[in-house]
């Protein structure tokens, strides 16, 4: 079990930091998008189960102007959100994500490089490191 272990962890880990990575500079990327405030219209909500986790999940309208033009697109918000609401949009052409601070795309990178360079340091030291024992004969 430990050799499994040994071989796959890195790999492992190697997978969750590239998700990290991935996930931090796109939310690092939507910082250089067009801010704007969106208004909150009807909203609906549901619960998604995973295994033994309940999650609520609430969707609403939200309408927005940029570049003279006003859409209306079904975006996930923080629960609790209310018809009428304002919400801060980032918008770069017909996309559009609510705005995060840039710290928690900066976390996330770094968070995902971590990971990537500790999943390389394993993956190298179990490159040098004989995958079994060997025997000294001593006479």
């Amino acid at each position: 079990m430990s050799v499994l272990l040994r071989r796959f962890a890195p790999i492992l880990l190697g997978a969750v930091g590239l998700v990290f990575l991935i996930i931090g500079i796109v939310q690092l990327a939507s910082q250089s998008w067009a801010a704007t405030t969106g208004t909150v219209g009807a909203c609906s909500t549901h619960i998604d189960r995973t295994g033994t986790t309940r999650r609520t999940i609430e969707t609403c309208d939200v309408t927005w102007t940029a570049d003279g033009r006003t859409q209306t697109l079904p975006i996930t918000v923080n629960n609790g959100t209310v018809t009428g609401d304002t919400v801060d949009l980032r918008v770069s052409g017909d996309t559009v994500a609510v705005a995060t601070p840039w710290w928690i795309g900066g976390a996330m990178t770094a968070l995902g490089l971590i990971l990537d360079a500790a999943a390389i340091t394993m993956l190298i030291r179990s490159r040098r490191q004989p995958s079994s024992p060997t025997a000294v004969i001593s006479r």
